[in-house]
């Protein structure tokens, strides 16, 4: 499978391999060859089909070299794994192979080469389902919002029955 070549997003069917790691800075890392079938660049609104899939390396730090996590990668391997968070053991077994998911690739110098990797993992574009926790704060919000009016009520005939024909007198 080629390599990515551009800095941009990608989307794509899931993760074709993982490992949880310690790197050699001492932070706890996952790593991820991300499968890509579309390509969208940077300023370009729609994602763009490419010929074939593309793979691009993630090599996430999910803790810094004080061993405190990363709160905004953990969220967001949360939410495009489905990952609880909270077991490591849980993100290196789990199958995303056919997990659908973007990822964003920027070029970075390494060792004195250009190189390309992914920065972030995240769920793919579309709409996003709200998390139970998050939807029962929205479902408070609404119910204590005022109620919506009431649909108006129907305005009564005040028409005199003497000035209506009645029926035998309608010629259809």
């Amino acid at each position: 499978m080629a390599e990515v070549t551009h800095p941009g997003r990608y989307k794509g069917p899931g993760l074709a391999d993982h490992a949880v790691r310690r790197a050699d800075n001492g932070c706890i890392q996952f790593r991820a060859r991300c499968i890509g079938t579309a390509f969208k660049a940077e300023g370009v609104t729609r994602y763009e089909d490419l010929p074939e899939p593309v793979e691009a390396m993630a090599f996430l730090n999910l803790t810094r070299k004080d061993g405190t996590p990363i709160p905004q990668q953990v969220e967001a391997l949360q939410k495009a794994l489905g990952w609880d968070g909270k077991s490591l053991r849980a993100l290196q077994d789990g199958d995303y192979t056919e997990t659908l998911i973007s990822f964003v690739v920027s070029a970075s110098e390494y060792e004195g080469k250009r190189r390309l990797s992914v920065d972030w993992i995240n769920p793919p574009p579309g709409l996003m389902r709200t998390e139970d926790d998050d939807m029962k704060v929205l479902d408070a919000e609404w119910q204590s919002l005022p109620a919506a009016p009431a649909p108006a009520a129907k305005v009564p005939d005040t028409r005199s029955s003497a000035a209506s024909p009645k029926d035998e007198d309608i010629p259809f």
